[in-house]
């Protein structure tokens, strides 16, 4: 009996990291096998998220601020380049996956703009959030655009 799969990536987690990735790696034209614990992609830690998601405040020109927040968010334990990387690249990165891959059901303002509050050490309202369960939400878009 011969059980082996063949793929050219092997994501092992159906979280909001996992779908992610998979879609990233799908979208660049590799073969991409997802796999996790259930018999479905529901079920994980990632669904249970209340809070939202960082993005970037409305003014909110360069990553300096973005940085110092997560700076002070983190107590300084955070690992810089790690940082760095995420305020330069995130916002960019939200748009693409969270917004135009797999579109969330952001809260919306009056205008139809993404609602933005303020979380932690954040001293402008800059997180993306949906009621009370962003992690419901964030997931239910990726598992419908993976699942495709």
């Amino acid at each position: 009996m011969n059980n082996r799969l063949h793929t050219q990536a092997l994501i092992i987690g159906s979280g909001i990291a996992g779908c992610t990735a998979a879609l990233t790696l799908a979208d660049a034209g590799c073969e991409t096998t997802l796999v996790n614990a259930g018999p479905s992609l529901e079920g994980g830690n990632s669904e249970l998220a209340q809070g939202g998601i960082i993005y970037k405040g409305p003014t909110d020109n360069d990553a300096a601020l973005l940085e110092q927040d997560i700076l002070t968010a983190g107590h300084r334990h955070n690992y810089i380049r790690a940082v760095r990387l995420l305020c330069n690249k995130g916002p960019e990165a939200v748009e693409r996956i969270l917004f135009e891959r797999a579109p969330v059901a952001f809260t919306r303002n009056a205008e139809g703009r993404p609602e933005l509050t303020r979380e932690g050490g954040h001293s402008a309202p800059r997180i993306l959030y949906h009621a009370d369960c962003t992690g419901r939400a964030i997931m239910q878009a990726l598992q419908k655009a993976v699942s495709v």
